[in-house]
């Protein structure tokens, strides 16, 4: 929409399009920039005032909004479908599963266990546990939102407990299951009835509602939304906003995020 030439300055809606929806954008991620205009700090909004958030036409997008649904939904089969678009797949560890890490001779490495499966790396002790995630067992449910703990985008359960994987070393895991979204229908129905297309309660909540625009947060959302049902199987909506508000949404789904909990409490309650 084109301003008119008379306009002031400070009166004129400034749309900022992400690298990755620009027709020429590359491939790979685009370097983090804190001064953007997209990561200004009154840009966020909050789940404790919905209305605070101001909307960004590009990533209501035609291709955004296409994927938003897959993001909930799809994590069940997420690292087959990412196998099966790589030309060469990397060669399977002892455990059973894929590690991109280079070997070093005489080293034990750390095993963990995702999503009910042993996994052994050999990355550094430190590394954060988002990385393992993506990068060696190409689960793609956790994204890298800020690397610093503050979006929850990366959120994953561990021991039934939400925590933030991109800051979580690996060596700070230790015995206790990891949970990503991709697996989270397996962690309440069962592998077998996963596989044949069951999804968590909050996932199918989660597609009635109409939830995700962009969907790229949606993932921790839910994953924060199912530590809350563990401890607290009906909350007040009150409840529901305090529990999601470390979580950043800048799509201002809030409203839907707090009906969808509220259907999933009622379903999971039928169980």
């Amino acid at each position: 929409m084109n301003n008119s030439a008379g306009a002031p300055a400070h009166s004129r809606e400034r749309t900022v399009v992400p690298d990755y929806l620009s027709p020429g954008a590359a491939s790979n991620d685009t370097e983090f920039d804190p001064g953007s205009a997209v990561d200004q700090e009154s840009d966020r909004g909050s789940i404790l005032d919905p209305e605070s958030f101001t909307r960004r036409g590009a990533l209501s997008a035609a291709a955004v909004l296409a994927g938003a649904t897959v993001a909930v939904a799809g994590g069940v089969d997420a690292s087959e479908a990412f196998a099966k678009t790589t030309k060469k797949k990397p060669a399977p560890t002892k455990s059973g599963t894929t590690n991109t890490a280079t070997t070093k001779p005489g080293s034990k490495g750390i095993t963990i266990t995702v999503n009910g499966k042993p996994h052994t790396s050999y990355a550094k002790p430190d590394t954060p546990l988002l990385y393992i995630l993506r990068n060696e067992l190409h689960l793609r449910g956790a994204k890298f939102g800020c690397g610093l703990s503050e979006c929850g985008a990366c959120a994953v359960l561990l021991n039934g407990q939400q925590i933030r994987s991109c800051i979580w070393p690996l060596n700070k895991v230790g015995f206790k299951p990891v949970v990503t979204l991709d697996g989270l229908a397996a962690s309440y129905w069962g592998a077998k009835k996963a596989k044949a297309g069951a999804l968590h309660p909050l996932q199918k909540a989660w597609i009635e509602q109409q939830v995700p625009q962009c969907g790229y947060c949606q993932s921790g959302m839910i994953i924060q939304a199912a530590d809350l049902l563990a401890k607290k199987p009906h909350p007040t909506t009150a409840e529901i906003r305090t529990a999601m508000n470390g979580h950043l949404c800048r799509c201002g789904t809030y409203n839907g995020i707090i009906a969808a909990i509220h259907s999933a409490a009622k379903e999971m309650h039928k169980k």
